[in-house]
């Protein structure tokens, strides 16, 4: 809960961080010349404050009852209850440790993180019995479920952990990775979820929410594989990589700030419709059906024709999906006495290729890319695990019989970065947008598909930011100022696409600062836009869930800072 303790925890997490010492990365000395040995540790905290209180529209019930016997409305309020009151929603300090060690031709990197947020390690504002799922498990309320606070209050996780080699193959120059890294293919700068690069890994969509606007390439996650490129020609190179590590994509836990659907993620407990005394049913989250670690691989040429300013991609890959569809079990179904169940399933098995050009006009980078994927789960709601492709009445999974729609897709991304010279306004800046399209071209089975998805949707995102230097002695000031928004449609394709709300998005805008090069700060303000509505609504045809397009985080809007220093 909000107190005066958790405040002074704040003052005190941030002296803790303004007493480290100078920043700089050890380097150690070696008796080789050539080999470089470095070890860089960053110390962060940072905390955000919701602006607020929780709007009852979107607590238990936001959604007004269509007729007699519709639900009125679906449980997803879990993280909007925990933080119910305008206060603080995070009190963090983060450590990242990298080391690296290597020569011209071969060496190693390990990374690794660690945080502690005070926010959810005590007590929340949820105190109703009714509407906390956590409580279904025999927790009591006023708790965070202990994956939650595993995810968002204490832990840590090996983060790269890769070796590397650079050579030639007969007479031919490449480099190749083994271990756990991350890898983009492609131009995408912000839509990476709409691109080729949505093979190549899982996403952290929490760092996504709490940092809007942060490039595709900040968010990817590492996993275990094996990748290279070898210079085949002056102007051809070819790339490609087989990974061995399955993971899914990192979606803020159940009951956090920025979660929106109790269902999924760290902690999820079950899926309510309805109050839990009100005598409808309650589906109790079951262990995700998870994709195979094997089966995922791509290849790109890379091709920069000697007469022309423009480098052409091509690409294939094959993927599983990161991103969940969930199954719905009845207690009919199962032995006497057993709940209904929900649970998250990960599609297998997606093909996807593509084609990219980028140059540089008037002083502009471009960049172009145009995919298409096949066999694809296209946009799904909740869905009886029993109602399956084959028709054989045979349980769904994630693979050959699945209950989530399954079609082809069409995607393009166009993006620019430009940057800015001095002027009266300003000492140089920075601005990038994209804008990302997609079509449901075909759809092979129609399964869960929902009902509410349009064939095409657009959305655009654009990031402008000045920058000032020595506005006094040795402090550097920039102004990142952005916003996302869903310019047309509800997209069939892509699950959530860029937040998922129909003419919404987000905005935000901050004050970055650095200090002799040894201090970084921050502080920004980010707003949710679209219509206030709950995750999901009820479907009044078949009295089932589907995706309202609403913005489920219209009440959530904040004011994050860190402070930040690295030695």
């Amino acid at each position: 809960m909000h107190t005066k303790k958790s405040l002074s925890r704040s003052i005190l997490a941030m002296a803790v961080t303004a007493a480290l010492p100078a920043a700089h990365a050890y380097d150690f000395e070696t008796a080789n010349p050539e080999l470089k040995i470095s070890w860089n540790n960053t110390f962060k905290y940072s905390g955000a404050y919701r602006l607020q209180d929780a709007d009852s529209r979107l607590l238990a019930g936001g959604y007004p009852a269509a007729g007699p016997g519709d639900f009125t409305g679906y449980n997803l309020d879990d993280g909007n209850q925990n933080f119910r009151k305008k206060g603080i929603v995070s009190s963090r300090i983060d450590w990242l440790s990298e080391f690296d060690m290597g020569t011209r031709t071969l060496g190693m990197r390990v990374s690794a993180a660690g945080w502690y947020d005070d926010a959810y390690m005590g007590t929340n504002d949820n105190g109703s019995s009714a509407s906390n799922a956590i409580t279904l498990t025999g927790q009591g309320a006023n708790r965070f479920a202990k994956g939650t606070r595993v995810l968002h209050g204490r832990n840590a996780e090996l983060l790269d952990a890769f070796v590397f080699a650079k050579g030639t193959l007969g007479e031919l120059p490449g480099t190749i990775r083994s271990g756990r890294h991350t890898l983009q293919y492609g131009e995408s700068l912000f839509f990476g979820a709409n691109g080729i690069a949505n093979a190549q890994g899982p996403v952290d969509l929490v760092k996504l929410l709490s940092v809007p606007g942060a490039q595709f390439k900040e968010i990817l996650r590492p996993v275990n594989q094996v990748s290279g490129q070898l210079q085949v020609a002056p102007t051809v190179s070819i790339g490609g990589y087989y990974q061995f590590e399955w993971r899914p994509t990192q979606i803020p836990g159940a009951g956090s700030y920025l979660s929106s659907y109790d269902a999924a993620g760290a902690g999820a407990a079950a899926f309510l419709v309805a109050p839990t005394n009100s005598g409808a049913p309650a589906f109790i989250t079951q262990p995700d059906m998870k994709a195979k670690n094997s089966g995922q691989g791509g290849v790109q040429l890379k091709w920069s024709p000697s007469d022309s300013d423009v480098e052409y991609g091509f690409y294939a890959a094959r993927y599983h999906d990161k991103s969940p569809y969930f199954y719905l079990g009845f207690a009919p179904s199962f032995p006497p006495g057993a709940p209904s169940t929900v649970q998250a399933v990960y599609a297998e098995n997606i093909r996807t290729f593509g084609v990219s050009a980028s140059t540089v006009m008037l002083g502009v980078n471009v960049a172009a890319e145009a995919s298409i994927r096949r066999n694809t789960p296209l946009v799904s709601d909740p869905t009886p695990n029993f109602l399956s492709r084959n028709g054989t009445g045979a349980i769904a999974n994630n693979s050959a019989n699945p209950a989530y729609a399954v079609g082809n897709t069409a995607h393009v991304n166009l993006s620019a970065i430009y940057v800015m010279p001095t002027n009266p306004f300003f000492q140089g800046a920075s601005l990038l947008g994209e804008i990302a399209w997609n079509r449901a071209t075909s759809v092979d089975f129609q399964g869960a598909l929902d009902p509410n998805t349009t064939r095409d949707a657009t959305a655009a995102r654009v990031i402008f930011e000045p920058a000032y230097f020595q506005v006094i002695d040795g402090l550097d000031l920039t102004i990142p100022i952005g916003v996302g928004y869903n310019i047309d449609g509800r997209s069939r394709a892509i699950f959530n696409f860029n937040g998922g709300a129909e003419h919404g998005g987000d905005f935000n805008i901050g004050i970055n600062a650095t200090y002799h090069q040894d201090w970084k700060f921050g502080i920004s303000y980010v707003k949710f836009l679209g219509g206030t509505g709950t995750f999901l609504k009820n479907n009044p045809a078949t009295n089932t869930p589907m995706l309202s397009y609403a913005q489920s985080l219209k009440d959530r809007d904040y004011i994050s800072f860190n402070i930040k220093r690295s030695f």
